[in-house]
């Protein structure tokens, strides 16, 4: 599906906040609010725009985003079903670079955080893992 510069201004303030009404988003493209109503409908038909979605932060929760290297031999989609079985993440995903798949997890303390990677340590095909976590979220 083709995307222009205004299908990608809509993009991007329903990326900030899905809750945006259509009229609010219509008044900063400068169309109406049913063209920027029928705009996000091809969107979401085009599969564009996967999902609307809200993010809640649980205030004292431990957060990582934890990168997984994995052995060539074994397939990738089978280890990233496991890693979803051992723990509850968070934009898991299959990368290009030094590490294979990516994902955020988080967790009650920095203890569970740390069990959970142990589980993924444990997943057949996993060689390494490397986690960054996260002190302050802007």
């Amino acid at each position: 599906m083709k995307v222009d510069k205004t299908d990608e201004k809509i993009i991007s303030i329903l990326k900030r906040n899905a809750r945006t009404p259509y009229v609010e988003v219509a008044r900063r493209v400068g169309l109406s609010e049913g063209a920027v109503r029928r705009r996000v409908d091809k969107l979401v038909k085009g599969k564009v725009i996967e999902k609307f979605t809200i993010s809640v932060r649980e205030v004292g929760y431990a957060s990582a985003f934890v990168l997984v290297k994995t052995d060539p031999s074994v397939p990738t989609s089978d280890i990233v079903s496991n890693i979803g079985k051992e723990v509850k993440v968070h934009k898991l995903c299959e990368v290009a670079g030094p590490y294979e798949v990516v994902f955020f997890l988080e967790e009650p303390s920095m203890d569970q955080i740390n069990e959970g990677i142990e589980r993924i340590r444990g997943i057949q095909g996993v060689i390494d893992t490397s986690s960054l976590i996260v002190l302050r979220r802007h």
